[in-house]
């Protein structure tokens, strides 16, 4: 799987990567996935600074700070940079999917996703993806 990690600041991508690289190890240690998986999935891990660079993405998953604001900014930038079937999630648990997906001009597309940090361990069902109507 390719994933494009996108944020305006190098630093954060680096942290990020990191992270993931440090999961991915713990995975490893705990015999939940092989070393060659591991190594495969930080492969396919791309960061970049420039938000235009998600513009062939078909999955944006937003994770900004909880502002409605910001992140209808954000949808309005995606909505014009990504192509027209890209679905748009945001990683929110509290500000309405229905304003931010009217923040574009496509709000079937948009979706509401929330991960948990920590993740619920494997056996637990996935969060509820939640659709505009």
């Amino acid at each position: 799987m390719k994933v494009l990690l996108q944020d305006s600041r190098q630093s954060a991508l680096d942290a990020g990567v990191e992270n993931i690289a440090k999961s991915l190890s713990r995975f490893c240690k705990k015999g939940k996935i092989s070393e060659e998986v591991a190594k495969s999935s930080l492969a396919g891990v791309t960061t970049m600074v420039d938000i235009k660079a998600l513009e062939p993405a078909e999955f944006v998953i937003e994770a900004v700070t909880e502002s409605e604001n910001v992140k209808k900014a954000i949808f309005q930038s995606l909505d014009q940079i990504t192509i027209p079937d890209a679905i748009l999630a945001s990683n929110t648990s509290s500000i309405s999917i229905t304003r931010i997906a009217n923040a574009t001009s496509r709000p079937e597309k948009v979706v509401g996703m929330h991960f948990m940090n920590p993740p619920p361990p494997p056996f637990l069902p996935p969060p509820p993806l939640f659709r505009y109507h």
